[in-house]
């Protein structure tokens, strides 16, 4: 039986126009059809931003590698000649290397947490977009991120997260990433 009547709860087949057992015409989806709750939205955006910015933070790390081998080979900032303005490309290098490694460790693991349901998953990347305003880059990005995961609704949806909960409903995966 795929359906059940919101006016009596018995179930019958979607071939049925009526409940068979109190004749009510009904409107019930199944539960896979139902929207999901108010909050997953943010959720999802939230996760999906998580893996961009693991991808970008790797191709930083890459820059700033390519940037200190241009460097260290005098083919750099340094080799012109101003040395205040090598002091200073060599500090946002490392100031955005050290950043870009964070973050290519700990955007993943937000992102596995988000998408499975960690209970932990929303302080975790809340915590990593207030971090996140101070990097010039990504202030809208993060500004977005401390908005929606404050949001009432998706308190809501990530307070009934548990560890036993964190494999989706009735087992079958991750709730947010479909």
């Amino acid at each position: 039986m795929d359906y059940h009547c919101d006016g009596c709860g018995h179930g019958f087949t979607a071939h049925e126009a009526r409940c068979p057992n109190c004749l009510k015409q009904t409107c019930v989806r199944v539960a896979a059809d139902l929207p999901p709750p108010p909050g997953v939205k943010h959720l999802r955006v939230n996760a999906w931003m998580m893996v961009v910015i693991a991808g970008l933070s790797a191709l930083s790390v890459l820059s700033v590698m390519l940037n200190l081998v241009l460097e260290a080979t005098g083919h750099g900032i340094s080799g012109h000649g101003n040395s205040a303005e090598a002091a200073g490309a060599l500090g946002t290098f490392a100031c955005v290397g050290v950043w870009a490694l964070v973050a290519v460790v700990w955007t993943p693991i937000n992102a596995w947490a988000l998408f499975t349901r960690k209970p932990w998953a929303r302080k975790s990347t809340l915590l990593f977009w207030a971090i996140s305003v101070f990097t010039c880059g990504c202030i809208p990005v993060a500004l977005y991120g401390l908005w929606s995961l404050t949001r009432d609704e998706v308190v809501a949806v990530t307070r009934g997260w548990t560890e036993s909960s964190s494999s989706g409903p009735h087992g079958q995966g991750p709730a947010i990433g479909r």
